[in-house]
């Protein structure tokens, strides 16, 4: 089960013929433990996930996303059976952990049309390793508004990092930045955690 962030603080720009675009890091409940041949101990005891959604706006379409992670502490969950996208469900029931694998994807599980590293890492494949996530993706088709998963963030439950990015609306010239770190700060206890932040509100023609 999914568990809404808490709260989104949004910014209006336009008046008329207003799409919207914003961005949240949602946590993932963790089954109690797993038996994974290849994943040894997972589970909610020792590791922690999250999903990167996008809310999108009537009249309005996701088509990009940067994300870049750094852990100090811990490490992510790269499944050995996993790639860079969704995972292959098929597969599901042979490796139980799969479906935590750290990952990008465009709405509704789907492979995206185009994925680099971030641009601060250079115009290679994306990275996933034990302390850097590292992607820049993007989606051709018009999947249209709705809120939609775009990456899962499985780590350790020690881990500590930073995690930086922007969400870009298709014909928008500018993306929406966010910013968030793990573990959550205190401040935005409350049983859950809340992000990202800024709804850029674009004029459509």
């Amino acid at each position: 089960m999914i568990v809404k962030s808490i709260c989104i603080l949004s910014l209006t720009l336009a008046t008329t013929s207003l799409a919207a675009i914003s961005v949240s890091l949602n946590p993932v409940a963790l089954p109690g433990s797993v038996s994974d041949p290849l994943a040894s101990g997972f589970g909610s005891s020792t590791y922690k996930t999250f999903d990167l959604v996008v809310t999108v706006g009537p009249g309005s379409d996701w088509a990009s996303a940067e994300l870049r992670g750094v852990l100090t502490q811990g490490s992510f969950f790269n499944h050995p059976v996993g790639g860079n996208n969704y995972p292959n469900s098929s597969v599901f029931p042979s490796f139980p952990a799969l479906p935590y694998d750290t990952y990008i994807t465009a709405p509704n599980n789907t492979v995206p049309s185009t994925q680099l590293s971030h641009p601060t890492d250079g115009s290679g494949s994306p990275i996933f390793n034990p302390t850097l996530t590292s992607a820049a993706w993007a989606d051709f088709s018009n999947t249209g508004s709705g809120v939609f998963t775009i990456a899962r963030l499985t780590m350790t439950s020690d881990a500590i990092g930073t995690f930086s990015g922007q969400v870009v609306e298709s014909g928008a010239t500018t993306g929406v930045p966010f910013s968030f770190v793990v573990p959550e700060p205190s401040v935005l206890g409350l049983g859950g955690m809340c992000i990202a932040f800024l709804a850029r509100r674009r004029f459509r023609n």
